[in-house]
C-alpha cells in the first residue's frame, strides 16, 4: 500500500514537473523571439488615425538584421529630433528615404515624389492639413513644402495629417532612430492582423 502511495506521489510530481519544463520552455521561446526578432509597441496618440488607433498594441520587427526603410511602411521612432527629445516612441509611416524629392502642396494636398504623384488612401485630413512654418523648406507664399531627403535619413508623416509632429515639424529622422517596422496589430483583437 505504501509502495503504490510512493508511485502516485511519483506521477504526480512528473506531471508537475513536465507542465513546469513546458511552461519554462515556452517563455524561454517567446523572450527569445522578441529579443531577437520583434518588439512589443504601443500606439500613442491620435496620429497615425484612422490606420491606427490610440492603446494598439504592436509587434515590431527588430531592426538588428539589416532593414532597409521603404515608403509606405509603418515604423517605430526613438531618438532626438533636432533636440527636441520625446520621450515615448513616434509611429509614423515612411513617405520618402535617401535621396528622394518630395512635394507636398497644401492647397490641393497632393504629395509628390520624385515628380511623380502618389495616392495616398491612407492619409486623412481633418481640418484641413498641418502647416510646417518656419520649416526652411516651406514657402508660407506658395504653401508648398519640397526637399530632397538625405542619404542615411528619411521623411515620416503620420496618416491623419492635421494631428501629426513629423517630419513637417521635426524634420528628417535618422535611419538609427528606426525601432523597428510595424508588421501586426495584436490588439485589440477586433482588429488584429498584419499591417
Amino acid at each position: 500500500m505504501e509502495e503504490n502511495t510512493k508511485k502516485e506521489q511519483g506521477k504526480y510530481f512528473a506531471g508537475f514537473f513536465d507542465i513546469l519544463e513546458s511552461f519554462v520552455l515556452a517563455v524561454s521561446c517567446v523572450v527569445l523571439f522578441f529579443i531577437f526578432f520583434a518588439r512589443l509597441s504601443i500606439v500613442d496618440g491620435r496620429s497615425m488615425e484612422s490606420t491606427l488607433h490610440e492603446g494598439d498594441y504592436l509587434i515590431v520587427s527588430n531592426p538588428l538584421f539589416t532593414y532597409s526603410p521603404k515608403n509606405g511602411d509603418i515604423v517605430v521612432i526613438h531618438g532626438d529630433f533636432e533636440g527636441a527629445d520625446y520621450d515615448k516612441p513616434l509611429v509614423k509611416r515612411v513617405i520618402a528615404t535617401g535621396g528622394q524629392t518630395i512635394k507636398i502642396d497644401f492647397n490641393t494636398r497632393e504629395l509628390f515624389i520624385n515628380g511623380e504623384q502618389i495616392e495616398e488612401s491612407y492619409a486623412q485630413y481633418i481640418d484641413g492639413m498641418r502647416y510646417p512654418d518656419g520649416n526652411e523648406y516651406y514657402n508660407s507664399a506658395t504653401r508648398i513644402f519640397e526637399a530632397t531627403v538625405p542619404e542615411g535619413y528619411v521623411f515620416a508623416m503620420g496618416d491623419n495629417r492635421n494631428h501629426s509632429g513629423d517630419s513637417r515639424i521635426i524634420g528628417f529622422i535618422n535611419e538609427d532612430f528606426i525601432v523597428g517596422k510595424a508588421v501586426f496589430r495584436i490588439a485589440p483583437f477586433s482588429k488584429m492582423g498584419a499591417l
